[in-house]
């Protein structure tokens, strides 16, 4: 038999190897977006910071690169 401490590192991987497996799933369908005014896609443009996943939700975190304010609330609101 297997000690709880096994079981709980093995549980733990699992987890872990899910978690990797959905965010691989969700940036494939975050690289269906294109940026905003260009033909290629937010993913290949640097934009995903992080991808956090807990049991009810995903939260996407994306990276936008200027520092014009207006800059950044036109590529929001485009992308929403």
């Amino acid at each position: 038999f297997e000690s709880n401490t096994q079981i709980d590192k093995k549980l733990k991987s699992y987890k872990k190897d899910l978690n990797e497996k959905f965010k691989d799933k969700i940036k494939q369908k975050l690289s269906e977006i294109n940026y905003p005014g260009f033909s290629r896609d937010i993913v290949s443009f640097g934009m995903i910071d992080d991808i956090i996943l807990d049991k009810k939700s995903v939260k996407v975190i994306l990276k936008i690169s200027t520092s014009q304010n207006d800059k950044k609330s036109n590529n929001y609101r485009d992308l929403n």
